[in-house]
This record gives structure tokens, sequence and C-alpha cells, in this order.
């Protein structure tokens, strides 16, 4: 075989092992709605909290970049905050480092119960569309 037949034969063959890996790490990923029910006079706190641990899951890579939403609302005269975050599988957060969990337990401290809710909610969800 020629030279140059086996460069393109390795070359195709690393191409598609390559997209092979993305594939399957996309199909694991999880996407999840974070729901926090904050205490009076903690939006601040927790907005410096919720920065400081995307810039860890981005430093450890357990988060794709996109999309990343973060939003304010009010229940009634309450206020929570809403975020989208795309791990990039779903063992990322059950197998989270302690600097991640030590920033969680500290999140954990300015929410609230609201009624029969948990204080933060973290259901997986699945984007339909996203015009961005």
């Amino acid at each position: 075989m020629q030279t140059s037949l086996k460069n393109f034969i390795l070359v195709l063959f690393v191409g598609l092992l390559t997209a092979a890996r993305a594939t399957a790490a996309e199909s694991d990923r999880e996407t999840v709605l974070v729901i926090y029910h904050l205490k009076a006079s903690k939006a601040d706190e927790l907005a410096k909290l919720i920065d400081q641990t995307w810039a860890i899951y981005r430093r450890l890579g357990l988060v794709f970049d996109k999309p990343h939403i973060i939003m304010r609302g009010k229940e009634e005269s309450r206020v929570f905050f809403a975020e989208i975050l795309p791990w990039k599988s779903h063992s990322a957060p059950d197998h989270a480092p302690a600097e991640v969990r030590a920033l969680w337990d500290q999140m954990e401290l300015l929410c609230e119960r609201r009624s029969d809710r948990d204080t933060i909610e973290i259901p997986e969800v699945e984007i339909l569309r996203n015009n961005t």
C-alpha cells in the first residue's frame, strides 16, 4: 500500500474515532434547571457564589460553555434565581470535587424551603429550541 494511502486511512480513522467520542460525550450530557429559593437579602451573596462555581466548573471541565443562563424572578414577594446549567455528563455533579461541594453547602445556607419545595431544586431538562 502506498504511503499516502496509508496516511489517508490513518487520518480518516482518527477523524472517525474523534467524531465517535464527541457523539458519545454529547449523548451523556445533562442539562439542568437549578432553582434557588433565596432567603431575604441574600441575592448578592448567591450571585457571587454562582459566578464562583461556574468558574470552577469550567476550570475543571465539568460543563459545556453554552447554554448557561442565570435568571431572577419573584414568587409573590420573595426572590428566586434560576440557572440553566449544561453538565458534560450525568456523573459530573454526582462526583463533584470537595471544592465544588463546599460552595454548594454555602449556597444551600442562602436559600429557604418554600411550601413543599426544597431550598434548591434541580430538575433535569431538555432544551427543545435555542434561538440564540
